[in-house]
């Protein structure tokens, strides 16, 4: 493989599509319309179970890389001093925003799952997922890009 560096999704797929590039890691909220509308192929997801967007779509670890899991993730930051009251605040309402029909769509078009969780269980696995990866670029011996 090579690495091609593009700014962006909108840069990379009309060389995928006109075959100047023969795959690519990307969202899947910047895949869908393409994969929907028939202009490339989804060959697997990064998580860690189906998609339930795309659920003929196998995972990397079902396509012959056991323990491959990737997910990408948003969250809410805060300073470190917020006050515990102001981020329960933060949780319900987060907790209920990703409730709300529109919310739900809009998700569901990008095949994004909404896994809500408390502010100490991300932190938990935002600790986890760093050293992860902090693991594999010593095992790998990965070096920095300069």
């Amino acid at each position: 493989m090579t690495h091609v560096p593009y700014k962006g999704s909108g840069a990379v797929y009309p060389d995928l599509i006109a075959g100047r590039v023969t795959f690519l890691f990307d969202l899947a909220g910047s895949a869908m319309g393409f994969v929907q509308g028939g202009k490339v192929r989804a060959l697997a997801t990064t998580s860690s179970r189906r998609s339930p967007a795309l659920p003929d779509v196998p995972t990397i670890a079902e396509s012959g890389f056991p323990g491959f899991e990737f997910g990408a993730y948003l969250a809410v930051f805060a300073p470190a001093a917020t006050p515990k009251e102001a981020i329960a605040i933060l949780e319900d309402a987060m907790a209920k925003a990703i409730q709300a029909p529109a919310v739900k769509e809009r998700l569901t078009l990008i095949a994004a799952e909404p896994v809500p969780v408390s502010a100490a269980g991300f932190q938990k696995y935002f600790n986890d997922d760093v050293e992860r990866f902090a693991r594999l670029v010593r095992e790998g011996k990965i070096q920095p890009l300069r």
